[in-house]
């Protein structure tokens, strides 16, 4: 099963957006965090568990607008979507 593994984040702004700014944060909170983003590592890593496991992956779209900036923890929604696509 998929959620036997654990994926560790490669560094704390693993989730982060890619205009890594600690201007943009308030501890943990990104004051511009890209939804987008932040999917699409939940994606890669998700693909790396399955490669891993299964030896191979499903084709994961994100359809949905690109440009949408929230306040949030980027962290804390990358764990929630890897969560959802390895119990999907």
């Amino acid at each position: 099963m998929i959620e036997d593994f654990v994926v560790p984040f490669s560094s704390p702004a693993a989730a982060a957006p890619s205009n890594n700014n600690h201007n943009y944060y308030i501890v943990m909170i990104c004051q511009h965090a890209s939804p987008y983003e932040i999917v699409q590592l939940a994606i890669q890593d998700f693909w790396l568990v399955c490669i891993a496991r299964f030896g191979d992956a499903p084709l994961v779209k994100c359809i949905g607008r690109w440009d949408v900036m929230c306040s949030y923890i980027p962290a804390h929604l990358h764990y929630i979507l890897l969560e959802l696509l390895t119990n999907a």
